[in-house]
């Protein structure tokens, strides 16, 4: 039985063909470490620019609720994006050892 090839979904453009923001291409592995890195690095980065002088006076005692909703706000389709970037790396790399091993007779 031979497989029929799946064209796994484009991670560089959304369905328009407009360029993603900041996605970087994907790497030769679904590298989990570097996933979670790049979450995290997002997320201190924007978490700092949130806690200044002026959001201290501004929204004081409420400050962590604030900052809580720009995050989930700001980040939500970011990480959705990285998300489907990882999926779509991991399916195209068990897709094309599973073809490996079907040439090879496996």
């Amino acid at each position: 039985m031979k497989a029929k090839a799946v064209k796994p979904a484009v991670s560089a453009k959304n369905a328009k063909g407009a360029p993603v923001k900041n996605e970087r291409p994907s790497s030769s592995s679904a590298n989990v470490g570097q996933f979670v890195e790049e979450i995290l690095q997002k997320t201190s980065e924007l978490l700092l620019s949130q806690i200044n002088e002026g959001n201290i006076k501004q929204h004081g005692q409420q400050l962590g609720t604030v900052v809580s909703d720009n995050l989930r706000k700001n980040l939500s389709s970011d990480f959705k994006n990285l998300a489907m970037i990882f999926k779509n790396t991991a399916y195209t790399e068990g897709f094309h050892a599973g073809s490996h091993l079907q040439r090879r007779g496996f």
